[in-house]
């Protein structure tokens, strides 16, 4: 739960109200507690479990309670997703107000440490016109959501966030082939002129009927809907009442306004859900449940278990928001759905229902129904925010950090069928391409930066000694469905939509976009950190996309853009940047001590046009235009001649520094030479690969054998032989302190292939020390990649 910022008058006026009602009231100790915590003063004080309930009160032990058991099925979740462990008890309570914040109640666990948090304010029976807009006495009503607030929220978003919560520039509007009526109560053609609102929801178990033909004609008619009710889920019925209380007409549900009998039509309107949703005027998302759910509070009354009774006409309510992201084990399942991702992600603005409470969020805003006034404090005003509004993308910047966060949250989703991997993120994969990625997407992979994308990454946190292991990725295999409606439902195994799970890395260590905005603006690393971690990584292999058999239909994928050149400055579209003289005084003083590696003179740096005030040490490249004026079409083969040889393996699970990546096996030349490392997308092949023997008079510890001179002894037999291609070479540089001199390693890139019926597919990728590859047995060979 966040804290939110308030002002110094907000405080007052809570302070006097507060003493007032509790002046003269006898109490028990642990109410005092709350006395205090909300008297307006700064305060801190730790409760013991064993404290808190030792007497039963009829005042503070409920509260207690709800905590205790709100925090103990937040605790069993992360313990099942793996990110806690099993000792998940609650130790006690810590109740804090510091200056300018909300006062705070949080669960302690393991040491003492505050693992979930609730903002406490008071509550009073009033109506929300009483009090004054940024008062921090919450007058929300507890069995009734009022939509006047989310009305509210809406017009003042239209009036005051211009540009940022419209469509981006470049971006199309689409109108949807049908939409519900709610005013007439039966389905339209859309059109350019009709402004719609969507829902997003999850179907979960409904048994509600599919649409026929017959029924669709027959709900084109007005009244329509009202004759077939049995059609409209709960959710469905309180979306069209929600969109009459805002004041709005028109409702897009994709169960409701897609042609059963016209799969050309319904295909193209799948494809277009990302472009709907990025369309529509507000998404209604519901969070709690499923279509049989329903809105709580929209059409049957909700009841409320944060709002607790305190002194006379006053309640204490605990704020109690909904988590927002598939990344947090107590999430709502509706964060676990592939399909729903790009319907959330693409929506400009959203009025969520979760924890039967009204929401909004918006590229610029988010508010809560509780204190519906009070915007939360802002986030995301960085470069390179950790966030998934991608601000950057939508300003035209190719962010990478942004891009990687958004594949990721995808990626931990699941698909009913599989084979919906990219389907499920085309219309989002497109939405980037037209922001902020010249050439689109090939299976979720830049074309822009194709070459060096194919050596993506999955972190399995060995670079945390006592960090929760990451089992990878599992590979995705389509369903036993005997046909789909959708095109490109391959699940090809060079690209991470072939794999499901959270970890991916892609382009995030090269130099060109670690180092973009490096000292310049807020970034956590410190120099030396940033140069240990940065590579330079350039291709070696021409790409093509082909139709495996039909070799005629080879395409060839664009160049590489990249922005390092051996000397001179680096090559830029000054279209899109504009270059300025390096100056301390403007730009900081950070890298006076620190010698720049990659041929950085130091000299200038870079800012984007749509990105002002911001200054880059390399602009991101200049893309070549593409020869064909369409990038949609996806095939799930590639090929290129690369060079290929067979190198032994032997097992090392950890983390390389030398190559910035986890491993799990080392490489060895076809003499015992230590070549190299090599990781896997998961652990399964793991045992098919023994552990090596050190020659006497070595370190046994492999953390402190480096490349140089290092054997093993010899593997007999072909156990952890592997055919290895290489696809770039990569340059990584390291400095142990400011002032010491940049020493530079050279590693080829390279893939682990095995073959299946003359197609070759990735198992795993890695490094091999340059002139320890040259000197091996190399091969020119053709390669198909499926």
């Amino acid at each position: 739960m966040s804290n939110s910022f308030i002002t110094k008058s907000a405080l007052n006026r809570t302070i006097t109200t507060t003493k007032t009602q509790s002046g003269g009231r006898s109490c028990c100790e642990i109410c005092g507690i709350f006395n205090r915590l909300l008297d307006g003063n700064s305060f801190k004080d730790d409760l013991s479990s064993a404290s808190a309930f030792e007497k039963y009160c009829d005042i503070h032990t409920p509260i207690l309670r709800w905590i205790e058991r709100e925090y103990t099925k937040a605790a069993q979740l992360e313990a099942k997703a793996g990110y806690r462990s099993p000792d998940y008890d609650l130790r006690g309570f810590r109740f804090i107000r510091s200056q300018d914040r909300l006062p705070t109640i949080s669960a302690l666990a393991y040491k003492d440490r505050p693992q979930y948090s609730f903002e406490t304010i008071m509550h009073e029976q009033k109506t929300e016109g009483s009090l004054e807009e940024d008062s921090f006495t919450s007058v929300m009503k507890p069995d009734w959501i009022n939509l006047g607030i989310a009305k509210t929220w809406l017009k003042a978003c239209i009036a005051e966030h211009k540009p940022q919560c419209h469509l981006p520039h470049g971006v199309q509007a689409v109108s949807p082939a049908w939409l519900i009526d709610t005013v007439e109560n039966c389905l339209v053609p859309g059109t350019t002129n009709n402004e719609f609102v969507a829902l997003s929801y999850r179907w979960g178990s409904s048994t509600a009927p599919q649409m026929s033909r017959d029924v669709f004609n027959q709900v084109k008619i007005p009244g329509g809907l009202l004759n077939g009710e049995i059609f409209l889920t709960p959710t469905v019925r309180h979306a069209m009442q929600v969109v009459r209380g805002l004041s709005e007409r028109y409702l897009w549900v994709d169960a409701i306004c897609l042609a059963p009998d016209d799969s050309e039509q319904m295909s193209q309107q799948l494809q277009l859900m990302g472009a709907i949703y990025a369309s529509a005027k507000l998404t209604i998302v519901a969070l709690d449940g499923d279509a049989n759910t329903g809105l709580e509070g929209v059409e049957g009354e909700r009841s409320l278990p944060n709002i607790f009774r305190w002194k006379e006409n006053t309640n204490l309510l605990l704020r109690h928001h909904p988590e927002l992201s598939a990344m947090n084990a107590k999430a709502s399942k509706y964060f676990t759905r592939g399909w729903t991702y790009q319907e959330y992600t693409l929506s400009r603005r959203k009025l969520i229902f979760g924890k039967q409470q009204m929401h909004w969020k918006c590229s610029c805003a988010a508010y809560h129904e509780d204190l519906p006034h009070i915007r939360d404090e802002d986030k995301g005003r960085s470069v390179r925010p950790r966030s998934l509004e991608f601000p950057n993308i939508k300003q035209g910047f190719s962010d990478i950090r942004e891009f990687g966060i958004l594949i990721n949250e995808y990626n931990a989703r699941e698909l009913k069928y599989p084979e919906d991997a990219h389907p499920a993120a085309n219309g989002f994969l497109t939405y980037l391409g037209d922001l902020a990625f010249p050439g689109g997407f090939l299976f979720g992979m830049p074309r822009l930066y194709f070459g060096i994308s194919l050596m993506w990454t999955v972190e399995f946190g060995h670079n945390i000694p006592k960090s929760r292991k990451s089992p990878g990725l599992a590979r995705r295999t389509p369903s036993e469905r005997d046909h789909s409606i959708l095109p490109n439902t391959h699940l090809p195994s060079w690209s991470w939509i072939g794999w499901s799970g959270y970890g991916v890395h892609m382009l995030d260590k090269e130099a060109q976009f670690q180092w973009a905005d490096m000292l310049l603006s807020s970034n956590s690393k410190t120099p030396v950190k940033l140069i240990r971690g940065s590579c330079v990584t350039i291709p070696i292999a021409e790409w093509y996309t082909c139709t495996f058999g039909t070799p005629d239909t080879k395409q060839p994928l664009p160049r590489c853009a990249i922005v390092y050149e051996q000397a001179g400055e680096p090559p830029y579209d000054r279209r899109l940047w504009t270059r300025h003289d390096f100056d301390i005084a403007i730009h900081g003083d950070a890298v006076e001590k620190v010698a720049l590696p990659f041929g950085f003179s130091g000299r200038y740096v870079y800012e984007h046009v749509n990105l002002p005030n911001k200054y880059f040490w390399w602009p991101l490249p200049p893309s070549e235009p593409l020869e064909s004026p369409s990038y949609t079409n996806q095939t799930p083969f590639i090929t290129s001649q690369v060079k290929r040889a067979w190198i032994r393996a032997v097992r090392e699970v950890g983390y390389n520094m030398d190559v910035t990546m986890d491993t799990h096996l080392r490489l060895l030349d076809k003499n015992g030479k230590s070549c190299g490392w090599l990781q896997f997308q998961n652990n399964d092949e793991l045992d098919a690969f023994s552990e090596p023997e050190i020659q006497e008079g070595l370190s046994q510890n492999l953390e402190h054998l480096g490349m140089e001179e290092v054997r093993v002894k010899h593997v007999l037999g072909d156990n952890g032989l592997l055919e290895l291609v290489a696809i770039c070479l990569c340059k990584f540089c390291d400095i142990q302190k400011m002032g010491h001199e940049i020493q530079y390693n050279e590693f080829y890139g390279v893939l682990w292939v095995d073959w299946s019926d003359g197609i070759a597919y990735r198992k795993g990728c890695g490094y091999v020390k340059k002139e320890i590859w040259e000197e091996q047995d190399l091969e020119d060979i053709d390669i198909v990649l499926g």
